[in-house]
């Protein structure tokens, strides 16, 4: 018999940089949902304690109701989105930050647990939260990938 519609347990990252050199990330087990998006956004005024410019690509995720929802709320109302146009990674300085972590650091590794690529990634995004200067080379040259 066939099996299909496995589900193997996998990471989700969510994360920010600023033009400044500032990095935020969340991880989640399985898929990110509206609901941790909202509360990412809500992190992140937390921490930042300022009004956001938040930019994204037009992830169907980014568009939801309950995106659109909490917007509208007091909270929301300090953060300001805007999208990208579609499919357009080149001009978006949080992809070249996971191009420069998958394809640089963390480039062949495989681990045998959730919690050893738990540790793994929590390192490798600890290493780019100290480099404010990589960070910033992402906003740079967004037209050739990360800087090496």
């Amino acid at each position: 018999m066939i099996k299909t519609g496995d589900h193997h347990p996998h990471l989700s990252i969510i994360g920010a940089v600023s033009p400044t050199g500032e990095s935020y990330f969340q991880f989640t087990s399985g898929s990110f949902t509206s609901t941790g998006v909202v509360a990412f956004l809500v992190s992140l005024l937390a921490i930042t304690g300022r009004r956001l410019l938040v930019i994204w690509d037009n992830a169907s995720i980014h568009r939801s109701h309950e995106i659109k929802d909490f917007l509208k709320t007091e909270a929301g109302k300090d953060i300001h989105l805007e999208a990208l146009p579609a499919y357009s990674p080149e001009l978006n300085a949080a992809e070249q930050a996971w191009a420069y972590l998958k394809c640089e650091r963390l480039k062949n590794v495989a681990c045998k647990t959730m919690t050893e690529l738990t540790e793994r990634v929590t390192t490798t995004l600890q290493d780019l939260t100290a480099s404010p200067d990589r960070v910033i080379s992402f906003f740079r040259h967004p037209d050739v990938g990360y800087i090496n």
